[in-house]
């Protein structure tokens, strides 16, 4: 990512005019800079030479201006630093390019301010090396994942320098990442360079240097920028755990004391039409049966009750059109429901039991007012010769309970509960992606990969 292992040389260093532009030029890091830019032509020096020497002379103007003016001072993570030098350094196509600023602090040495797309991060190069695994990196306890693998070269310098750099000098790089944190390795000149990185979020860095002229805006997702939805993540799935236990403890206190008590039980028989030999089963007519239960009291307050209808069908269908009629009131409630079961020789489908649940039914005395129709009863079996129809009268229960605890309700309750945490995750995977966007090594399924 920045710099270089070598160890910076001795020698006096001070003041002095440019060879090249007559340009005053001021050395900072005296004794440890070795190759200094000029400030206002872009030459460089060698600063350990008595003669400063011009190791690379520059023509023209300038083609950077640093967004941190070199020879500013600023204050870092509770240090102090100045900004000596920078480089511009770019992928072996040109096409992206990035800013390395040196700082010095004579008690704690070199650091290194790196800028890409507006995003920032602070660096400091190690004395051990990290361990490397195939595409994971591994140092201080911390495993970070392979994000990028290329070249850089150098293509602008400006400033004090502790190592001999030039324009176009070449060294391989990768990038390990555990946001917001990154490994880098470089590899020039025969030496291997590993260097720790940390996000710093822009404003923190304008701050800090007192910048006052505008600074890149933050383009896209940097490689180690941390997600504030890992936060996020961490309250959202908090609050769903103390809340879904809530439910989940209401949903239990609900079941013990509600009572699920019978207010109602009865039964009737349902005669199926007459057999008609001459006529399709298509238009068959169904017949019908009226029901009207004894009188039931419904007792307390407001509550739902749960209507269960049981009929012995056999490949074929019975309905009931239902009112529940309050006799205190003369108000009523109509609902229509029914059961249907088909069996062949190795299949069955339907049931011959279905509920319905009528809410918030006040409390009086109710009766049952049903009307039940159907068709014949069929049997499809081996031992009959076709179809046969049957007539055996059809048993129908009702069975009507009140105070019903639905457990549909838990499960919408909890679905949409879990709703924000859904949101935060498919927002959090679509800012991995977005970061994982520019390398080759996206842990995310791209049609790029095919």
């Amino acid at each position: 990512m920045a710099g270089s292992s070598s160890k910076p040389s001795g020698g006096s260093a001070k003041a002095f005019n440019c060879g090249n532009c007559g340009g005053a030029v001021n050395i900072m890091a005296k004794g440890k800079t070795v190759v200094v830019a000029c400030t206002h032509c872009g030459s460089l020096i060698d600063a350990t030479d008595e003669n400063y020497r011009i190791i690379q002379k520059a023509t023209g103007a300038l083609e950077y201006n640093p967004y941190i003016p070199i020879g500013t001072k600023g204050k870092l993570f509770g240090e102090k630093w100045a900004c000596i030098g920078m480089m511009v350094r770019s992928d072996k196509t040109g096409v992206y390019q990035w800013r390395e600023y040196l700082l010095y602090n004579p008690f704690k040495g070199f650091r290194w301010l790196h800028e890409f797309d507006g995003h920032w991060n602070f660096i400091k190069t190690l004395k051990k090396g990290a361990r490397q695994l195939s595409k994971k990196a591994s140092y201080a306890g911390q495993n970070y994942d392979l994000f990028h693998n290329g070249g850089a070269i150098v293509r602008f310098v400006l400033g004090e320098f502790y190592w001999r750099v030039r324009k176009n000098d070449h060294a391989k790089v990768m990038d390990y990442i555990a946001p917001p944190y990154m490994l880098s390795l470089e590899d020039g000149k025969g030496e291997r360079v590993w260097s720790h990185c940390k996000y710093v979020e822009a404003e923190v860095i304008r701050k800090a240097f007192g910048i006052k002229d505008p600074i890149p805006t933050q383009f896209g997702i940097a490689p180690n920028q941390p997600s504030d939805y890992e936060e996020k993540m961490s309250g959202v799935i908090g609050q769903f755990l103390i809340f879904a236990a809530v439910i989940l403890a209401a949903f239990v206190v609900s079941s013990v004391r509600s009572s699920g008590s019978r207010i109602y039980s009865g039964s009737f028989l349902h005669n199926p039409p007459a057999a008609n030999a001459n006529m399709s089963i298509a238009k068959s007519v169904p017949s019908t049966t009226s029901f009207v239960s004894e009188p039931f009291e419904i007792k307390g307050s407001n509550n739902n009750i749960e209507y269960s209808l049981s009929a012995a069908v056999r490949n074929n269908w019975l309905s009931t059109d239902v009112i529940l009629h309050n006799l205190d009131t003369e108000s009523k409630v109509q609902f229509q429901t029914g059961v249907e079961y088909y069996r062949g020789y190795s299949w069955a489908e339907g049931s011959t039991t279905k509920s319905i649940i009528v809410p918030d039914v006040p409390p009086g005395r109710y009766e049952l007012n049903i009307k039940a129709y159907s068709l014949n009863n069929r049997s499809y079996f081996k031992r009959t010769k076709g179809r046969q129809e049957l007539r055996d009268p059809i048993t129908v229960r009702v069975l009507v309970r009140r105070g019903i605890v639905q457990t549909s309700n838990l499960v919408i309750s909890l679905i949409l509960l879990a709703l924000p945490v859904g949101l935060i995750m498919f927002r959090k995977r679509n800012f991995e992606v977005r970061r994982w966007s520019t390398s080759d090594y996206s842990p995310y399924w791209s049609e790029d990969s095919y």
